[in-house]
C-alpha cells in the first residue's frame, strides 16, 4: 500500500537574466515535467516571467504560468467536482504591482486570470500580500 503521493518533478531554469543596465528589470524562463505514478496525469509545466522597477519604491511583474496535461491519467473523474479532473490544461497570466515600504518589507497586489484551459473551471484570482525579504540568505545584512 502506497501512503502519500510521490510526484518527482524535473525543473529546468531555462534562462534568467537581469536586464540592467538597459532597463531596471529581469526576465525568467522555466520548463518542468512532473511524473505521476498514479492519477492524475503527468504534466508539462512552463513559466515565462518579466519584472521591472518603475521607481525605487514601485515595481511590477507579469508571469505566464502554464500546465499541459500528458493525458495519461484515468479518463474517469473520481468525484463529481468539475474542477477535480485527472487530466487538464491550464494557463494563467499574473499581473502584479508592488510597493517597497523599506528595504525588507513591501505590499503587493495581484490579478491572475485564466487565459486558457481544458477540463477545468474558468476564473480569476485576486491577491494581496505583505512581503518580507530576508537579507541573511541573500548574502547581505
Amino acid at each position: 500500500m502506497l501512503i502519500g503521493i510521490f510526484n518527482p518533478t524535473s525543473r529546468i531554469h531555462f534562462y534568467g537574466r537581469s536586464l540592467y543596465p538597459y532597463i531596471p528589470g529581469y526576465c525568467n524562463f522555466e520548463l518542468a515535467y512532473r511524473w505521476r505514478f498514479q492519477d492524475p496525469a503527468d504534466e508539462f509545466r512552463y513559466l515565462v516571467e518579466f519584472g521591472i522597477d518603475f521607481s525605487k519604491k514601485v515595481y511590477g511583474r507579469v508571469k505566464l504560468d502554464g500546465i499541459l496535461s500528458m493525458d495519461n491519467g484515468s479518463p474517469y473523474a473520481t468525484s463529481n467536482n468539475p474542477s477535480a479532473t485527472n487530466s487538464y490544461d491550464l494557463g494563467k497570466l499574473e499581473v502584479a504591482l508592488g510597493y517597497k515600504i523599506n528595504e525588507r518589507w513591501g505590499l503587493e497586489l495581484a490579478y491572475t486570470p485564466e487565459i486558457y484551459g481544458r477540463n477545468t473551471t474558468a476564473g480569476a484570482t485576486y491577491g494581496i500580500a505583505v512581503t518580507y525579504q530576508n537579507k541573511i540568505f541573500l548574502g547581505g545584512f
